[in-house]
């Protein structure tokens, strides 16, 4: 059975690139539709199944966690991929939090995007927690983490932390610890001189 996928790509060279290296001859999927915008998939009425929607993350005039939420209120059993040029982590982390299941990055060669939608499409009722096919999920941090370092970034010290986040002194610093002995950072300077480069902040 062929599977039916779609991409959303406002950038026509992308577009056009895609749809000439997607056969159905060869393929285990069928591209079944290219959008412009988001708005054009979602008023599109469709008498098959999508099965995985490749969406793009920056088009204009979109924000990104909104569209993939749209998308799935619309067909909740279809799975989404963003397929970015973004290399930032944590804005990866936005789009799996709003529901995608993978990111793959523009620089992937062909074939082995196409060998990852025929995984997802594959493994599509085991499990949410996916792939990102940059970097490990495991090594970004969690919601948690996240505000704890961006509360260290603006100068807050473990008490004023924990008094927001409404933890003890002591779990933050338990948290601080594992954060930085996760990334092997000697200090909490260089914890966020690490979380800054990969782009978690």
């Amino acid at each position: 059975m062929k599977h039916n996928i779609v991409l959303i790509e406002d950038h026509p060279v992308v577009a056009s690139g895609l749809r000439n290296h997607m056969r159905p001859s060869r393929d285990t999927f069928i591209l079944a539709g290219v959008f412009g915008h988001p708005d054009q998939f979602l008023e599109e009425s469709f008498d098959i199944p999508i099965h995985l929607v490749l969406l793009d993350l920056y088009i204009h005039n979109t924000d990104f966690a909104q569209t993939i939420r749209k998308i799935k209120a619309k067909i909740p059993d279809t799975i989404v991929v963003i397929y970015t040029s973004e290399e930032r982590p944590a804005v990866w982390q936005r789009a799996i939090d709003a529901g995608a299941v993978a990111v793959c990055p523009k620089c992937m060669p062909i074939t082995d995007l196409k060998r990852q939608i025929e995984e997802l499409i594959s493994n599509r009722f085991k499990t949410h927690e996916s792939i990102i096919t940059i970097r490990e999920r495991s090594d970004l941090p969690s919601p948690e983490e996240l505000e704890i370092l961006i509360h260290l970034q603006s100068g807050k010290n473990q008490e004023e932390i924990g008094r927001l986040m409404k933890r003890s002194q002591s779990s933050v610093e338990k948290s601080i610890a594992k954060l930085k002995a996760k990334h092997s950072a000697e200090n909490t300077i260089q914890l966020l001189m690490l979380a800054t480069r990969k782009g978690w902040l």
